[in-house]
């Protein structure tokens, strides 16, 4: 077990996910599956290094049950610019959808030309704003 106090048991699960994940999929030393302190990356920032995309597929592993059931959402390219509150409960949050292609987006209004409420000029952007509208997210 990590020595670390401040170690809350969620976080533990998530760093034995993560070493789990190296155990199941990589390639290791004789020694290393059996080290319950592994550390894959072998660094000396942390007691837990490791590449960045096995972080996220542990994440995404522990968030796994809460998107089945449909009290999650997890978006991705999109960035949150607005939020509502009750007390200490967020309530809801506006979306903006992140353009890819270098800023061409900004100049595109300039121009004349509808952008999609933001979402780039393609069609299939409407219809991906009118799906996400259907789940309860606004874009802007």
């Amino acid at each position: 077990m990590d020595r670390v106090l401040w170690v809350t048991a969620r976080y533990r699960r998530f760093r034995n996910g993560v070493r789990d994940y190296y155990r199941l999929h990589y390639p290791l030393t004789a020694t290393a599956p059996a080290n319950p302190r592994l550390n894959p990356g072998g660094g000396s920032v942390s007691r837990l290094c490791a590449e960045p995309a096995v972080y996220e597929t542990t994440i995404r592993a522990m968030l796994a049950p809460h998107v089945a059931s449909g009290r999650l959402r997890v978006l991705t390219r999109c960035r949150p610019i607005a939020a509502s509150t009750q007390g200490d409960r967020v309530q809801s949050v506006t979306f903006r959808h992140r353009r890819s292609g270098g800023g061409v987006g900004g100049a595109l209004p300039a121009a004349g030309h509808d952008t999609g409420s933001g979402l780039g000029v393609k069609s299939g952007d409407r219809e991906f704003q009118a799906r996400l509208k259907t789940r309860g997210f606004e874009l802007e």
